[in-house]
């Protein structure tokens, strides 16, 4: 959830300590709690700086069901377009099956997760 650098840190997901998604941030930036997923994979919170209002995504893509996930995502962020957005966290895109370490035999083709947030 949201909290600052003093508070205790509370986790997003209450019997599955495998995974899950915390934003720090300081009081003076007015944070608010905004939403989350049930599975704890991401958070968003409102801050304000400089008169501007932002939305914080924090987020942690699994590694299979991607397609799913970013739909869901993508659905979720839809009821925050009047929102400035920041993305950020661990996408776990594969850049290229050659390099992926985890050389998983069912990465045989690329998918651009991207297309539903770009058009």
């Amino acid at each position: 959830m949201v909290t600052n650098l003093t508070t205790k840190v509370e986790t997003l997901t209450k019997k599955v300590k495998k995974r899950g998604v915390v934003i720090y941030a300081k009081d003076r930036l007015s944070p608010k709690f905004i939403f989350k997923d049930d599975q704890g994979r991401f958070v968003a919170i409102e801050i304000q700086t400089q008169g501007e209002k932002f939305l914080i995504v924090g987020i942690y893509a699994p590694n299979e069901g991607k397609s799913d996930f970013f739909k869901k995502l993508h659905e979720t962020l839809m009821d925050y377009l009047d929102y400035n957005m920041i993305l950020m966290g661990d996408m776990n895109g594969v850049v290229s099956t050659h390099m992926d370490k985890a050389q998983r035999p069912w990465y045989t083709r690329m998918v651009d997760y991207r297309k539903p947030f770009l058009g």
